[in-house]
Parts: C-alpha cells; sequence; structure tokens
C-alpha cells in the first residue's frame, strides 16, 4: 500500500506481465478487538445489506463497551452477561452495544436478522431476572439454565419480544439456545440441546417425550414471542446436541448437530440412516408444522463426528461443517481433500437437497487438531469456513493474508471453490497467543466477517479500527476479509506499474477513516463459477410423523472440563456451562437399535466455567 493523501490510498507492485490479469489478493478490511477488564467470548455473528456486522457472546466485565441509550448499559451481574453489539461498516465504532442478562449466567450463542434489522438472539440463561417482556410466551425461569429468545429493535434500544424457552425443575437441568434463525413473516426457528423432561413441546409435533439423557429440540415462536407455533424433541436413546439451523421459503427447518444415539431418527432413502460409529453428524429437515421429518440423514465414519455449522444456497443444496475423529469419514471422488490427515480433522460436506447424497465432501485439515465451527455461502456457492487450526501445514493459499501458524491454536478462514474441488482461499489469523474463530458471515459483495476470541497481545488489527489492543484476559474480536477483484492494468513506459486507487467501504457507509479504493483500471471479475452438480436420486419427501421412543439408558456423563490451554472441542454455538459436544460416556447400550430397559440416568454434568486463559504474550 502507498498512502496518495487523506484518505486515498494506492498499490505500488514489482514488474509484471502487463498482458495477464493483476490480482490483488485479500487482506484485511478492517480487525478489531471488542472487550473489557475481564474475559468475552464472541459466538455468533450476522451482517446486513449495508455491511454492519452484529455478533452477540458473553462478558463477564462490568466495563464492557456499550453505547448510550442502549437496551441495558450495566451489567446485569452473574458470572457473564450476554452482549449484543453492532459495528459500522468501516468496524471503526459501534452504532449499539447492550448488556443482555440479569443475576445469574448469561451466554449469547447465536444471532440473526430480519431484513429491517432486528436482531434475533438466542442462548442460555440461568438469571431469574433474565430481562423478558410482558405476553412472552414463557416469562419465568423454570430450570436450573433455559434458552432464551430475544428479538432487538433496529437501534439496540428495546426489546421487541423476549422469553425463556425451557423445562426442568432448577437444579443441574439445563436447556440451551444453540443457533436461531428467522423466516419472511418474522416467526423465529430455535435449536438446541433439552435436559428437561419437560421441556415445552407442542400437540402433534413429532417427538413430545425425550428420548434419551439428553435431546435436541426444535422450536418455532410466532412473530410476537408470545406463543409457540411448534416445538419438537429430536433425539434417540442417549445424547443429542442442535448446534445449526437453517430455514427455507417454504418454512421447513434444516438442523445440524450430533447423535450418540443408536437409534436418532432416521428417513428411508437419506443418505445415512444407520451410525458407522459412536458420535455422529446428524442433518434434519423438519416440516414447517413440525409435525414430521422430511428427510434426517447421519453423516459420519467409524470414529466420532460433530456437525457444527449449516448454510444453504439458493437451490436447497444443505452445506454443513465441524470436525471428525473418522478417518472414513465420507468424501467424495475429486474433493479437495480426501484423506484424514491427524484427528480431529474440519470437514465440510455438500448435500443435495433431498438428503440422499453427498454432492461433495472433504477433509480440511493438517498435521494437527483442526475443528471447524462457523460455514457461510455467498451468491457464487463458494463456502467459508472458520474455525482453528494446530496445524503447521494446514492448507492455505499463496498470497493469503498469514500462510505460516504463529502459535496454535490459530484462526483459519478458508473459501472452498463450488464444487468442493479447491480452494479459492485459505489463510491463518493469529496472534502469538491462543484463538479461536466460532462464526462467519458473508455479505453481498463477497467479503467475509469473523468472530471469536483471543487472548494474544499481537492479534492483528487495523488502523482506525475500533479497539486495537487487547484489553485483559481474553477479548472477543471481529474481522473483517475482503478481495479486491482483479484489474487489467492499462500499459505504461514505466516497469513499475502503481494504480491510484481511492477506496469507498459501503455506498451506505458513513464517512469513515477506512478508504475504499477506485481504481483507474479497467476491472476484470474473476469468473462466476457455476457448480456442476450431478443427477442424484430424490426420493418421495413423505413426513415420518411418529418417532419410536424407548426408555433411556443406564449412563454416567462426564464432560471433560480441564483446565488447560487448548480450547474444549465443544460446539460453536454450545455453552461451556454446559456440557460438551463430547462426553465421556460409559454406557449398557451397544451399537443395536433396541435400547436397553435400564431407564435410571446417573448425570454428573453440572455447569463449569471456561478456564480462565492469561495471556502471557508481551506485543511484539
Amino acid at each position: 500500500f502507498v498512502n496518495r493523501g487523506v484518505d486515498e490510498v494506492g498499490f505500488e507492485v514489482e514488474s509484471y506481465d502487463l498482458t495477464r490479469t493483476l490480482v490483488i489478493d485479500p487482506g484485511l478490511v478492517y480487525s478489531t478487538y471488542l472487550g473489557a477488564s475481564a474475559n468475552e467470548k464472541s459466538q455468533g455473528i450476522a451482517v446486513d445489506a449495508a455491511g454492519n456486522a452484529y455478533v452477540t457472546g458473553y462478558t463477564s466485565s462490568a466495563n464492557f463497551p456499550t453505547t448510550a441509550g442502549a437496551f441495558q448499559t450495566v451489567y446485569g451481574g452473574g458470572t457473564d452477561n450476554a452482549f449484543v453489539t453492532k459495528l459500522n461498516p468501516a468496524g471503526t465504532a459501534l452504532i449499539y452495544s447492550t448488556y443482555l442478562g440479569g443475576n445469574g449466567d448469561d451466554l449469547g450463542l447465536g444471532i440473526t436478522l430480519n431484513p429491517g434489522g432486528n436482531a434475533y438472539v438466542t442462548g442460555s440463561t440461568s438469571s431469574t431476572n433474565f430481562p423478558t417482556t410482558a405476553g412472552a410466551f414463557q416469562t419465568a425461569l423454570a430450570g436450573g439454565t433455559d434458552a432464551f429468545v430475544t428479538e432487538l429493535n433496529p437501534a439496540g434500544t428495546a426489546l421487541i419480544y423476549s422469553t425463556y424457552l425451557g423445562g426442568g425443575a432448577g437444579g443441574g437441568i439445563n436447556d440451551w439456545g444453540s443457533a436461531i434463525a428467522v423466516d419472511a413473516a418474522g416467526n423465529a426457528y430455535v435449536t438446541g440441546t433439552a435436559q428437561s423432561t419437560n421441556f415445552p413441546t407442542t400437540a402433534g409435533a413429532f417427538q413430545t417425550v425425550m428420548g434419551g439423557i439428553y435431546d435436541a429440540f426444535v422450536a418455532k415462536l410466532n412473530a410476537t414471542g408470545t406463543a409457540l407455533i411448534y416445538s419438537t424433541y429430536l433425539g434417540g436413546t442417549k445424547m443429542e446436541n442442535g448446534n445449526g439451523i437453517v430455514v427455507d421459503a417454504a418454512g421447513n427447518a434444516f438442523v445440524v448437530g450430533s447423535t450418540l444415539s443408536p437409534n436418532f431418527p432416521t428417513t428411508a432413502g437419506a443418505y445415512q440412516t444407520v451410525s458407522a460409529g459412536n458420535y455422529e453428524a446428524f442433518v434434519t429437515e423438519v416440516n414447517p408444522g413440525g409435525t414430521g421429518l422430511v428427510f434426517s440423514t447421519l453423516l459420519g465414519g467409524s470414529g466420532d463426528d460433530f456437525g457444527q455449522g449449516i448454510a444453504m444456497d439458493s437451490g436447497g443444496n444443505l452445506y454443513v461443517t465441524g470436525y471428525t475423529y473418522s478417518t472414513n469419514f465420507p468424501t467424495t471422488a475429486g474433493a479437495f481433500q480426501n484423506a484424514s490427515s491427524v484427528a480431529p480433522d474440519s470437514f465440510v460436506t455438500k448435500l443435495n437437497p433431498t438428503g440422499s447424497a453427498l454432492i461433495y465432501s472433504t477433509y480440511l485439515s493438517g498435521n494437527s487438531d483442526d475443528v471447524a465451527y462457523g460455514i457461510a455461502l455467498d451468491a457464487a456457492g463458494d463456502a467459508y469456513v472458520t474455525g482453528y487450526t494446530y496445524s503447521s501445514n494446514f492448507p492455505t493459499t499463496a498470497g493469503a493474508y498469514q500462510t505460516s501458524l504463529v502459535a496454535g491454536p490459530d484462526v483459519f478462514v478458508t473459501k472452498l471453490n463450488p464444487t468442493g474441488t479447491a480452494l479459492a482461499y485459505s489463510t491463518y489469523l493469529d496472534g502469538s497467543g491462543l484463538e479461536n474463530g466460532l462464526a462467519i458471515a458473508v455479505d453481498p459483495s463477497g467479503a467475509a466477517y469473523v468472530t471469536g476470541n483471543t487472548n494474544s497481545t499481537d492479534y492483528p488489527t487495523t488502523a482506525g479500527a475500533y479497539q486495537t489492543a487487547l484489553s485483559a484476559g481474553t477479548d472477543a474480536f471481529v474481522t473483517k476479509l475482503d478481495m479486491i477483484a482483479g484489474n487489467t492494468p492499462t500499459p505504461t513506459n514505466s516497469p513499475t506499474l502503481t494504480p491510484t486507487n481511492t477506496a469507498t467501504n459501503s455506498p451506505n457507509s458513513p464517512p469513515t477513516n477506512s478508504p475504499t479504493v477506485t481504481t483507474t483500471q479497467t476491472p476484470t471479475n474473476p469468473p462466476t463459477v457455476t457448480p456442476t452438480q450431478t443427477a442424484t436420486s430424490t426420493p418421495t419427501k413423505t413426513a415420518t410423523n411418529t418417532a419410536t421412543q424407548t426408555s433411556s439408558n443406564t449412563a454416567t456423563h462426564s464432560p471433560t472440563n480441564s483446565s488447560t490451554n487448548t480450547p474444549t472441542l465443544t460446539g460453536t454455538n454450545t455453552p461451556t456451562r454446559s456440557p460438551t459436544n463430547s462426553p465421556t460416556v460409559t454406557s449398557t447400550n451397544t451399537s443395536s437399535s433396541t435400547a436397553t430397559n435400564s431407564p435410571t440416568v446417573t448425570q454428573t454434568d453440572t455447569p463449569t466455567s471456561t478456564p480462565t486463559i492469561t495471556a502471557t504474550n508481551s506485543p511484539s
């Protein structure tokens, strides 16, 4: 970059073949910490058409940055409060930022938007005074921890509605919401995990009785948050987590998660109807009334497989990411990476709209631990994935922002082409401490927005960003990466081409310190890649209206929560105060689909705190 004056930068490059396209590789559009005097963790991100980024997570800081007039500017107490923060398109300022919590432990885990800029948030709360609204579906805490669903107005100054969503009778009974989607009518769809045997379900729903130790759930709230349109368990005789959700225009909900149950409900003709190992990822489509499954498939090999994030393209194809311990996780011919490296490996899988076949499936990994949590798409069908890696040879692309591991774990951000055969872009994103990429969103221009947490004093930030220094302990981060389209330069007699560029971030954004580049060169856009899809069998979508449930198994469930510098392998949207997605399970069941008649459950999992990470690195 060359500074060419006020709010104007240019590029200076070495001599090159002027008959070929010049591509200026992606870099950081902006990157900022978000934190205060204690610890923060950002779990979810969404972006609107103007490029404003909305993040949710949780903080233990009594001085977390809030904005004047925001809904809640004072810490509510307890261990953590959820937060909801909206950053401007340049990443230089907060448009609004608010706590969302009470006197207990409140975690923001998932966020989505409607076209008007209302933010819908889900997560978990143990607060008896979590903010709710008059007439909401559930205004009192029912268990030890309940899910919550909250809609904020576009200015972040008030709640449109806010409700608990849970059962139980106090103690260690925990329910939490992991992910949320909203349809055109404003109905909210939530998935998560229920330990409550009396989690609120609706008459005629697919599964109204808990199947095992804990189940996933899928709930649809009406647009005012006053009633459930449907609510159903989703599980077999052992354990399930619902981790991600999307909804189509018809109101079908598509859920990704993980199951340990040998009888998790699947449908005839689905891609994989029988478990190949222990934990399996699952992808399930629930019909608009919540009364049956349109399709439901497992996804995994002989090891443990965890589904974490889901996205859908305009053709109804589903893109799933997560991580696997299976050396025989299903991959497809010609995919980017067909072999496991060192478990756990990240994976990215594209399923056809009926869940009957894989369009592509690939590992995404190197020589150590690689865990993917979030996935998003652009209009061309490129899949953007984030997570963390300890691999020194994690696949990156030439010219990417950061091609070497600094000090694992590093965030990774990877863009796969529409056919899953190659990487369009892949980079590390790290400082000298510990980082985790937990969620990703993509705006209409193809820019990627990543959020997670870091304890690095030298995590990469950009000049003029909202917060350029680590506050203390662990901070959230928000990073925007973009690619400037390749330009075909006009030949000159000078061996060095120095295009003069002016730049703007977004046509709707106010003036900021982040310039946008207007080049004097004639742009040549990269070719649009159209996914090549082979014909697959399309089974009739017959709703399965009943789930066969048997008595739960005798099991000792002991999540591992040792305090180490290695991030816990939990779901992106799974609260760390609740059971992880990888519990140690001692069960009397074999892989048979029939459960033993041992209804006694010994459950040792109680909410625990995430280990505090103290940065020991000095700024580089």
